[in-house]
């Protein structure tokens, strides 16, 4: 039988110390799968990690990813959980799209060497580490019904709503774990709240207003309208 390694050393080397840095799955490849040592990767919840609520939870967040994506996306069982894999294959069913922007922010963060964590929750929110890693809370029901669109119209789907976590996750890892918490001085187009003057960065910030300029990029060729990005006020 044949013996595989990494032809240069695995970049996540030093999370695991007792193994050797050029070993390819723990140098157990039947019962792990390890594209380059990087992952966006998917917990198990509580329970039965091969029960009826954990496949649910893995199912809807490869569809919304795989909504985003030209590339067939696909989920290999790890330890704790499930890494998505962009196998760099054509996914039929979005050929007649072209989704540059979103196959190229997913790409990018299976690449990355920080780890991207997603997990299912009442909220939209990307909890970001210094060390670049981040961890997204997504609500697949919440539709953004109070988010301004640029046609007069309110809200988006959900997976405009996964796209815009992750663009917060892929800012925190150009940025290596330090984005931009300057304050933003804006009239805020959204409800609630519509019109309030927002001057802290607890409220927004520079980093909330680049990721919303990107957000636009995907929610274009996802043909879908365009958000009101406010205009920063002296």
């Amino acid at each position: 039988p044949k013996w595989s390694s990494f032809i240069s050393v695995d970049p996540l080397a030093e999370k695991y110390p007792s193994i050797s840095g050029y070993a390819y799955c723990a140098n157990n490849p039947v019962i792990y799968v390890d594209i380059d040592g990087r992952e966006i990767f998917i917990p198990n919840i509580a329970g039965n990690p091969q029960g009826a609520e954990n496949s649910k939870n893995r199912n809807v967040i490869l569809g919304q990813l795989q909504s985003l994506s030209n590339n067939k996306l696909e989920l290999i069982k790890t330890k704790g959980g499930y890494i998505v894999h962009d196998t760099g294959v054509a996914y039929k069913q979005n050929s007649n799209k072209s989704l540059h922007e979103g196959t190229a922010l997913i790409a990018g963060l299976e690449k990355s060497d920080k780890r991207v964590t997603l997990k299912i929750a009442k909220e939209n929110i990307t909890q970001k580490s210094e060390n670049g890693t981040s961890t997204i809370f997504f609500n697949p029901e919440y539709e953004g019904e109070g988010i301004a669109n640029q046609d007069g119209t309110t809200g988006r789907p959900s997976k405009i709503g996964l796209a815009h976590e992750l663009i917060h996750a892929d800012e925190n890892i150009s940025n290596n774990g330090k984005t931009d918490n300057t304050a933003v001085k804006i009239k805020n187009p959204d409800s609630p709240g519509k019109g309030l003057i927002l001057n802290d960065s607890k409220a927004f910030d520079r980093d909330e207003m680049n990721v919303r300029i990107r957000e636009n990029c995907i929610r274009e060729e996802q043909k879908v309208p365009l958000r009101v990005i406010p205009k920063e006020m002296p």
